[in-house]
């Protein structure tokens, strides 16, 4: 049951290393984004937009990650 454990815990800290990877990633989307709207790029506030989605999502993904990781920990 120690392997279960210890597997299922390190799934978790790989998801959640993952989506806080994600997270990063997006919000420099995010920043570009915001770069291209100050140059007068139209775009840019789909960018942005985009950027955003996104980092909630991995915000979201990484949040229940933690959750799984503390409630295999306990």
């Amino acid at each position: 049951m120690s392997d279960n454990h210890s597997d299922r815990s390190h799934q978790a800290r790989i998801l959640f290393s993952s989506a806080m990877f994600a997270a990063a990633f997006s919000a420099s989307v995010t920043l570009l984004g915001a770069g291209e709207i100050c140059t007068g790029n139209p775009q840019g506030t789909e960018i942005m937009m985009g950027g955003l989605t996104a980092s909630i999502q991995s915000l979201r993904l990484a949040q229940a990650a933690r959750d799984r990781v503390n409630k295999i920990s306990n």
